[in-house]
């Protein structure tokens, strides 16, 4: 099967990267995105990203990217303006998961009340 993206020793075939866009669109739709909605992106630069912005394509959602080295308060005036619905996480001890409503995971910590109207951050474990 041919290479679909490579980082470092990670290698992911078009066949996986097809099956992983797949799943994260179906479970997108799952969580009651609809055509429009955001979802905040948090995360350095790595293999996944091309595999989110597809998934989000196929589920008609739109990535918003959080620059992992802005501050909490930046990330929060991001995903208010934005009016992101979901904040997909590549968290610390767990390689991604979609950020608990107020609660904390990693670094990141965005109180309910700070949070835009509708929004619904839910924790989903990274398969």
């Amino acid at each position: 099967d041919t290479e679909f993206a490579v980082q470092g020793a990670r290698r992911i075939s078009y066949r996986e990267a097809q099956t992983a866009t797949c799943r994260l669109a179906e479970a997108l739709v799952g969580a009651g995105l609809q055509r429009g909605d955001r979802i905040a992106v948090l995360a350095k630069n790595c293999i996944e990203y091309p595999l989110i912005y597809i998934g989000a394509s196929r589920a008609g959602v739109v990535p918003v990217p959080l620059n992992y080295r802005s501050a909490p308060a930046e990330w929060e005036y991001v995903i208010h303006d934005s009016v992101a619905r979901q904040v997909l996480a590549q968290l610390r001890h767990r390689p991604w998961g979609v950020l608990e409503n107020g609660g904390e995971r990693g670094d990141v910590r965005i109180p309910n009340e700070r949070l835009p109207p509708g929004s619904h951050l839910e924790e989903h474990d990274a398969e």
